[in-house]
């Protein structure tokens, strides 16, 4: 059964603005230490498709707060959910305790679905209860 559904669709250029105003420090603060490892490693090579890759996580973490029904309050932070890759590529939120606390008693899965364009980057999550049921 569906619990929550939650989209948000950012400003590519926004992120861009927002790193170049705090030289950077606004990574540090939206990402998690393995994401903010890849976003490092795409950095050199190509600051562009690093700024994609803030993108879509900043928008994936807005979109999770939407679908979880909270906002951006506890048990939910910026540090406290990293958007990764399982090993086919597919996109995967990863808690880190308090947050998977919180899914685990009310028995969720998380969905996320990413995409960027050369504009906008949009994200989408659908919560599924019976996590049990729909696990991998």
């Amino acid at each position: 059964m569906i619990f929550g559904v939650g989209t948000d669709i950012i400003r590519i250029a926004r992120m861009e603005e927002a790193l170049q105003k705090r030289e950077g420090r606004f990574a540090e603060k939206i990402l998690g230490r393995e994401e903010f490892a890849i976003f490092n490693s795409r950095s050199q090579p190509n600051f562009t498709k690093a700024v994609r890759y803030l993108a879509t996580r900043f928008a994936a973490k807005e979109a999770l707060s939407k679908a979880m029904g909270t906002g951006f309050r506890a048990p939910l932070s910026w540090h406290g959910v990293q958007v990764l890759n399982s090993e086919n590529g597919r996109p995967i939120f990863v808690f880190g305790t308090e947050l998977s606390a919180w899914f685990e008693q009310r028995d969720l899965h998380a969905h996320i679905t990413l995409s960027d364009e050369h504009e906008y980057a949009v994200a989408f999550v659908v919560l599924e209860s019976g996590a049990k049921a729909c696990q991998k």
